[in-house]
C-alpha cells in the first residue's frame, strides 16, 4: 500500500511539473508576441520611411549591376509582406536594414572612392577565404581602378568569376563537414544569397551563385550543432569556429582522432 501511495504521488509530481513547464512555455512565448508587437508598433512609421528611401535609391540606379533581379525582386517581396500581412518583426527588421544596404551600391555607383576601396577588400577577402588565389589577385588589381567608369561592371565580372568557385568550394566543405558530429544533423541545407534586408549582403550577391561567407555562417548556425555532448571539438565561441568553416575546414579533421 505504501509503494501504491509513493508511486501515485511521484505519478502527480511528474504530472504537475509537465503542467509547470508548460505553463512557462506559453508565458514566455505570450510575453514575446507581446514585445514584437511593441517593437513593430514602434518602429512602423520608421518602416514607411525605410521603404521609401530605398525605393527612391533603386530608382537612381535601375541598371546596376551589383544588385541582381533576384535581389530587387525580393525586396519587392517584402514590400508586399509589409503592405498586406499582420506586422511582424523579422519584416520591419529587414526593412530597416536596406537603406545602408541600398546606400552602400549607391556610393558605389556614384564613384565614392572610400567605398569603392572598401568593396574591393570585402571582395578580396571573400576570394582569399574561398581560396580563389588567382581571383583574389585580380580583385586587389581593381584597386588601382576605384576612380574608373566601368568600376562597379568590373568589381561584378570579378564577383562572376569567384561566384561558381566559391559555390564549389562552399559544396565540398559541406560535403566534408558532414562526417563529423556538430555539422551531421541537417538532412538538406539550401542556402541562399543574401539581399538587401540581410546585414551580412555584399553588392553583387548572388551573381553566379556568389553567397558571402558570413551570409553562409547566419544560415548554417541554426541548423548545426556545435554543443553536442558528443562533440569531441570544443570551441571557445561560435565566431572561433566560424574563421574555421570556410576558410580551413579540413583542418578540423586533424583534431578529431
Amino acid at each position: 500500500m505504501a509503494n501504491l501511495f509513493t508511486f501515485l504521488v511521484g505519478v502527480l509530481m511528474f504530472a504537475g511539473l509537465i503542467v509547470a513547464i508548460a505553463r512557462t512555455g506559453r508565458e514566455e512565448k505570450r510575453a514575446q508576441a507581446e514585445a514584437d508587437a511593441a517593437y513593430c508598433a514602434e518602429q512602423h512609421l520608421n518602416a514607411q520611411r525605410c521603404i521609401r528611401d530605398v525605393d527612391a535609391m533603386l530608382q537612381r540606379i535601375p541598371n546596376s549591376p551589383l544588385l541582381t533581379a533576384e535581389a530587387r525582386r525580393e525586396w519587392e517581396v517584402l514590400k508586399h509582406r509589409f503592405a498586406t500581412e499582420p506586422p511582424a518583426r523579422d519584416v520591419i527588421e529587414q526593412i530597416r536594414v536596406a537603406p545602408q544596404n541600398a546606400a552602400y551600391v549607391l556610393g558605389l555607383e556614384q564613384g565614392d572612392p572610400h567605398l569603392r576601396a572598401q568593396a574591393v577588400m570585402e571582395l578580396f577577402t571573400e576570394a582569399t577565404a574561398y581560396g580563389a588565389h588567382d581571383v583574389a589577385a585580380q580583385i586587389l588589381h581593381l584597386r588601382t581602378r576605384l576612380g574608373s567608369n566601368a568600376f562597379t561592371h568590373e568589381y561584378a565580372h570579378l564577383v562572376g568569376k569567384l561566384g561558381p568557385m566559391a559555390r564549389q568550394r562552399l559544396d565540398d566543405d559541406l560535403a566534408f563537414a558532414k562526417k563529423f558530429e556538430p555539422f551531421s544533423r541537417p538532412k538538406e541545407l539550401t542556402l541562399s544569397p543574401p539581399s538587401l534586408g540581410h546585414s551580412d549582403f555584399l553588392p553583387g550577391a548572388g551573381i553566379e551563385g556568389f553567397i558571402p561567407r558570413y551570409s553562409v555562417w547566419h544560415q548554417c548556425k541554426p541548423q548545426i550543432d556545435l554543443h553536442s555532448d558528443s562533440c569531441e571539438v570544443t570551441y571557445r565561441s561560435t565566431g572561433l569556429f566560424f574563421t574555421r568553416f570556410i576558410p580551413s575546414l579540413r583542418e578540423i579533421g586533424r583534431l578529431i582522432p
